[in-house]
């Protein structure tokens, strides 16, 4: 008896433990999105101008850019410019509700674009020709690009009261300047007259475009000192065993072969000495520049065609550890920076810019 009373009792609390009391839900606690409205977010909305009406004052412009050694100087691309007209306010390419996009034409050429103040502004990175398809929100305009490489010649290598013309290919006017008169001049068409022994640089100037060649005057024996170690370099084959036999050389012979015949032997007059006596030789004669192979001596122009480079530290028991010459035979021109100064390097006898300027020892013949 006391088994089924416990049993029921049981039951009854069980029952009581699991049951769920009924829970009424309210209107205002169900979400109704019927209460959004426009105006909640109203002031968040950016207007789209209407460009219903906008027109552009050109679809197409010519420039150019200076070409040489086979590749353009990026830095002096021409950048074209077309204005908006018409527009209900004023356009940029960084407002809210300005979708602005460019695409070229031409996939040799890529165009870099930018929209201020109802102007595109369009720059290549390469010479040629492309149409430009441009996008404003839905309104879509098309121009075209074309720019013409000019060749120049990068520089030029005289004596003292020589003439020459520059003849510019692809381009038949440029307004010229020479940074130093003094040194060379060049006139309406092109004709270069050497002044005195230095450097310059001839500026061309075609629209908002740039161009340059640089101009280095030099006696008469030394401009022949140079051409002479161009052409060794150029049509013998280097070898010190045989470094001083005709159509071969090594890097103190063909300095020595250059300047021989031209009045500079560096202390021997038939046989080559090597580097390290090489610029003893200059340092015993005084024959040094100051600062030596420096940028600051590069970009101020301070070196000249015929000076030799030393590469020293080398412990070979010999001046100053000198272990290689090299021949300075003129600047090359890379193009002008965004404040318009002249990017030169240098032209070595036996190639282009193979070495980094850290001061090494400079000697004048």
């Amino acid at each position: 008896m006391k088994k089924k009373f416990y049993g029921m009792l049981a039951a009854v609390l069980i029952a009581s433990c699991i049951c769920v009391p009924q829970v009424k839900v309210q209107a205002e606690d169900v979400y109704d999105d019927s209460d959004w409205s426009d105006s909640w977010y109203d002031n968040d909305v950016t207007p789209i101008p209407d460009l219903t009406n906008v027109t552009i004052d050109k679809t197409s412009q010519t420039g150019y850019t200076q070409k040489a050694d086979n590749y353009y100087y990026g830095t002096q691309m021409p950048t074209y410019r077309f204005t908006l007209q018409n527009t209900p306010c004023t356009l940029n390419d960084y407002d809210d509700g300005v979708l602005f996009s460019t695409e070229s034409s031409n996939s040799s050429i890529d165009v870099y674009a930018s929209l201020e103040n109802n102007v595109i502004s369009l720059t290549p990175d390469a010479a040629g020709k492309t149409t430009v398809t441009i996008t404003i929100n839905s309104k879509t305009f098309q121009v075209t690009i074309n720019t013409i490489a000019v060749e120049l010649p990068n520089s030029l290598l005289l004596s003292t009261k020589q003439k020459t013309q520059i003849k510019a290919k692809g381009v038949s006017t440029i307004k010229w300047k020479s940074t130093n008169p003094s040194v060379a001049t060049i006139s309406g068409n092109g004709t270069v007259c050497a002044k005195k022994t230095g450097n310059t640089i001839l500026v061309g100037t075609i629209g908002d475009v740039q161009m340059g060649c640089v101009v280095s005057v030099v006696s008469p024996s030394r401009r022949r000192a140079v051409q002479k170690a161009r052409q060794i370099a150029k049509t013998c084959t280097y070898s010190q065993p045989k470094r001083m036999q005709e159509k071969f050389y090594d890097c103190s012979s063909l300095v020595w072969k250059s300047y021989h015949k031209n009045g500079v032997n560096f202390g021997m007059a038939y046989y080559a000495p090597v580097a390290a006596d090489m610029g003893k030789w200059c340092a015993q004669h005084k024959k040094l520049v100051s600062g030596g192979l420096s940028q600051a001596n590069i970009q101020n122009m301070k070196l000249n065609p015929g000076d030799v480079m030393f590469e020293t530290g080398q412990k070979n028991g010999r001046y100053k550890g000198i272990y290689h010459v090299e021949m300075i035979t003129g600047y090359i021109f890379y193009g002008f920076d965004g404040n318009g100064k002249a990017e030169l390097g240098i032209q070595w006898a036996t190639g282009a810019e193979k070495y980094y300027p850290m001061g090494q020892m400079v000697g004048r013949p």
